[in-house]
């Protein structure tokens, strides 16, 4: 197998779409140690891929004697994995033709000094890192860690003055509250009960406590299973009846008693696309638009080039298929696809922009500020 043509075409290049249905297969197998056992870091497609991890510090390991990055095999192997399917395979080969049919973004992207599908890989590989990266784990927080939480963030509707009787926020809150049965949400808007609840718990955990309680507060408190929590329930109840007692033992298996400690967040689109902006403007910033002598043709031809980054980001997004707007969005598909026929990049760039404008990310110290916040939802 050739890594260029499992990148680019996807496993249907060597097997029927039937022997690719169960992904944990003998051909599956197959293809994962084949993968494992190619020399990545020299093939010139991943040139800038490689680097990147170079860059970021990301493991390199000896694996046969073979060095290779374990992010970038997995990239590798999960890149091929997506194209499966003739659907998915047909609708990534267009979008791989629209990339190349581009004339002014192809030769836009060959003046920043970058060879254009060494690029395309990185930007893909981009993308997935920021989705790695973006999946902290979220620690199971204390009971005091969990009200110190509840009071920061109402603390941070910032109200005018301590009275919880006659202050108000400068920023709207809702405190939601879910029924664990039938997920019913009940919300608490009134700024005063919000208020209220945020001075009664900050003035709890300003208390004295024994030393019992002050350590049962501090310690860290585990996810809970369903059926572990139905379990607890009944077990300090009280006097049970015949049939909460069998609830009681049905419902206190010792298999998966406790969920991990650690989970895994949500990662946000247009935050994941922040980051991967973050990215690969450090690709940009360190190569330039050549700025030699031009001939009349070179410079009516460099007329034509991308040299605003945002623009260049943007459509690079379109061509990759990573910014179909959402159901309650007020853009769709179509605004997007009439402004790119029409050559109209800069109604894309304000697009993603709107989008991501929330999460902007532009240092390491903001990411690592980023990925801080997303552990302690």
């Amino acid at each position: 197998m050739e890594l260029r043509k499992l990148l680019d075409n996807g496993p249907l290049e060597y097997y029927e779409e039937e022997q690719l249905s169960n992904l944990y297969g003998k051909v599956w197998h197959h293809i994962l140690t084949e993968i494992s056992e190619m020399d990545l870091l020299n093939e010139p497609l991943l040139d800038l891929v490689t680097d990147f991890a170079r860059k970021r510090n990301l493991t390199f390991i000896d694996y046969d004697e073979n060095e290779v990055s374990w992010e970038v095999q997995v990239y590798c192997s999960r890149h091929t994995s997506r194209l499966r399917t003739k659907r998915s395979r047909v609708e990534y080969e267009e979008r791989l033709r629209r990339f190349y049919n581009n004339k002014i973004l192809i030769d836009s992207l060959k003046y920043w000094g970058l060879d254009p599908s060494s690029f395309w890989y990185l930007f893909l590989f981009c993308n997935y890192y920021s989705g790695e990266l973006l999946k902290v784990e979220k620690k199971s927080r204390s009971i005091k860690g969990d009200l110190e939480l509840l009071v920061a963030r109402i603390r941070n509707l910032n109200f005018s003055n301590n009275n919880w009787e006659s202050s108000y926020p400068l920023y709207n809150g809702i405190l939601t509250l879910a029924n664990g049965v039938d997920k019913e949400k009940i919300s608490i808007t009134t700024p005063q009960t919000i208020h209220l609840i945020g001075q009664l718990i900050d003035h709890f955990l300003k208390e004295k406590h024994n030393p019992e309680t002050e350590q049962y507060l501090e310690n860290l408190q585990p996810k809970l299973t369903p059926d572990y929590m139905k379990y607890l329930y009944y077990n300090t109840k009280g006097d049970l009846t015949d049939e909460e007692l069998k609830e009681r033992n049905d419902s206190g298996c010792l298999d998966g008693l406790l969920e991990p400690k650690i989970i895994r967040s949500k990662v946000n689109k247009w935050q994941q696309i922040a980051l991967l902006k973050y990215f690969v403007f450090g690709y940009l910033n360190n190569n330039s638009i050549k700025h030699s002598t031009l001939n009349d043709e070179e410079r009516k031809k460099r007329l034509l080039l991308i040299t605003d980054k945002n623009k260049l980001f943007a459509l690079m997004l379109y061509v990759t298929g990573l910014i179909k707007p959402d159901n309650q969005s007020k853009k769709t598909l179509n605004d997007l696809n009439q402004w790119y026929n029409s050559g109209d990049y800069e109604n894309i760039r304000n697009y993603v922009w709107s989008c991501i404008k929330d999460y902007n990310i532009e240092s390491e110290e903001m990411l690592k500020k980023t990925l801080e916040k997303l552990s302690l939802k």
